[in-house]
């Protein structure tokens, strides 16, 4: 965008350098020695600046819809395990605090048996109002136990003993994968500058000449799509150990339910159970075709540098009014980012399940061009012109995690217009 600021500076400058031309050619001495062709006759360059309005890229986006699980999926070995709708974190002994799992506090074991042994624990303390020392209870909490843990969370209570696996509680990680999804971008106009030096080699006559014509032009290109189109789901359910069976925990920070600790008349109670640290062998993935609405924005943005370089024909029609018409080579350099936002949202989930990326591309592309223009001179020096463009570059292939885009710059069609001046 640097660019572009910098040549419409470069345009204003020229035309206001056109415009004084003007002014001064009109008390130019030797006026009648050039007439009111004389100055064009005589003149081997002219320089044009103008502005153009090309058709944007056709953009097709495919391979759309797949949005990976918003946590990293879990491992078999003991690690902290987040999922969509819960989190199993590792556990130890508690060090600190009022909760001090350190013997010397104070603390018994009120149960040495069951599934798992050493369920919970008590801590004492002083109670100075009642000048009791080192034998108020002031905590009852659930014990470490190495295999299980304490730290964990679920969201919905149908996590709790599903049918087929009564005894546990499942966590699940959501993600959706691509039906091979496309969809074509919309192709509107982008603005453009235009820069081109034109030097005569030969005129045929009064009418007609040849040049040869060198220039450079900044196109952008902008293209999007909004839908929605239909993906996968793919679910991973872990499958933890329950303690014990309860239809419902006591809800915790953050809008799980699990484990909580609760303050009543001075003691900390803490209520919930252990599970299992390790997910059961009988845990599993599951695909559902068509099982993930995908809500989506993909939008290619960026612009390309063109350089051209062919012959020209010029006929006037009046000694200020004529056509021309060029053809010739060109080489782009193309710089391009691909966006893509796509969310899908799965019951008893409350936040959305969504990906946010982009990636960038630069390259260089042969091509052609060919430009018809209507030119009208108002002095020997200064004219301005109009007229059509029309460009073929070639096609550009971008990737964004597995995404693609075909950035399509064949047959760009466009207007254009500005200023001509002779020197």
């Amino acid at each position: 965008m640097q660019l572009m600021s910098r040549l419409s500076v470069y345009l204003f400058t020229l035309f206001a350098l056109s415009v004084c031309s003007m002014h001064a050619q009109e008390d130019d001495e030797d006026e009648e020695e050039f007439g009111h062709m004389g100055f064009f006759n005589r003149s081997t360059e002219s320089v044009t600046v103008g502005v153009k309005l090309t058709q944007s890229a056709k953009v097709h986006f495919g391979e759309l819809g797949t949005v990976p699980s918003n946590v990293a999926l879990p491992s078999s070995s003991e690690t902290n395990r987040i999922y969509n709708d819960g989190y199993v974190l590792l556990d130890k002994k508690r060090t600190s605090g009022r909760q001090s799992e350190d013997s010397t506090l104070g603390q018994f074991q009120v149960s040495t048996s069951g599934n798992p042994p050493g369920r919970r624990y008590i801590v004492t303390g002083d109670d100075p109002a009642n000048n009791v020392t080192d034998g108020v209870i002031v905590g009852d909490y659930i014990s470490h136990t190495p295999g299980y843990t304490r730290d964990w969370g679920y969201r919905n209570i149908s996590q709790i003993n599903p049918p087929s696996h009564l005894g546990y509680i499942a966590f699940h990680n959501y993600s959706a994968d691509t039906q091979h999804a496309s969809a074509e971008g919309n192709r509107g106009y982008s603005n453009g500058i235009d820069l081109t030096l034109t030097h005569l080699l030969y005129r045929a006559n009064k009418r007609v000449s040849f040049s040869l014509v060198a220039g450079m032009s900044l196109t952008g290109i902008n293209s999007m799509h909004a839908g929605t189109v239909k993906s996968s789901l793919h679910v991973v359910t872990d499958l933890f150990l329950l303690n014990s069976i309860q239809p419902e925990l006591p809800l915790a920070t953050g809008g799980y339910y699990g484990t909580s600790i609760t303050t009543t008349n001075g003691v900390d109670y803490e209520n919930g159970q252990l599970i299992s640290n390790l997910p059961d062998p009988a845990s599993g993935v599951e695909d559902d075709a068509d099982g993930a609405t995908v809500d989506g924005i993909w939008k290619v943005k960026g612009a390309y540098f063109t350089f051209k370089f062919g012959p020209q024909i010029t006929a006037l029609i009046t000694p200020s009014f004529g056509f021309s018409a060029s053809i010739g080579a060109t080489g782009s350099y193309v710089g391009t980012t691909y966006s893509a936002a796509e969310s899908f949202t799965v019951d008893g989930i409350p936040n959305k399940i969504s990906y946010n990326n982009s990636s960038s591309k630069n390259t260089f592309m042969p091509g052609y061009y060919a430009n018809l223009d209507a030119t009208w001179t108002l002095n020997g020096r200064t004219g301005f012109f109009a007229g059509f463009s029309y460009e073929n570059l070639g096609v550009v292939s971008q990737r964004l995690a597995g995404r693609t885009a075909k950035i399509d710059l064949n047959n760009t069609a466009g207007f254009r217009g500005g200023l001509n001046i002779k020197f």
